[in-house]
């Protein structure tokens, strides 16, 4: 089942859902774009906004490469998960230079949760 699928799924059933863990699996002979949404309309429709970012307490994503679809994905999160706890992105060993200036760009994104931890283990420190 693909990426799109998945999280598609994941976002409109499970609204409610407290705990996000997200193993982004790179291969380096395909773009590692392809397990995250083609485009963000998932977390940018209202009623998914407001139901799934407003429940997340605690989200995890592995293999992080720094993407455009990823750094989409996490920045929405930062700016409207309101009860975010922790955030933990591992970045992948195959991060570019470009993905890590990118992940660390994160840190600086405005939160709407004040009392959220972010978490950036680059290769190698996990």
């Amino acid at each position: 089942m693909s990426g799109n699928i998945v999280l598609s799924f994941v976002f409109r059933v499970w609204s409610y859902l407290p705990k996000l863990d997200i193993t982004n699996k790179v291969d380096t002979t395909l773009n590692s774009e392809s397990a995250l949404p083609l485009e963000h309309v998932y977390w940018k429709k209202k009623e998914l906004s407001n139901s799934f970012t407003h429940h997340l307490r605690f989200m995890r994503i592995r293999g992080f490469t720094g993407t455009e679809r990823e750094i989409r994905l996490i920045t929405h999160v930062i700016k409207y998960a309101s009860v975010l706890e922790k955030l933990v992105i591992q970045c992948s060993d195959f991060v570019s230079t470009q993905g890590a200036a990118a992940t660390m760009g994160l840190l600086s994104v405005p939160r709407a949760s004040i009392n959220v931890s972010i978490v950036l283990n680059m290769p190698g420190n996990y």
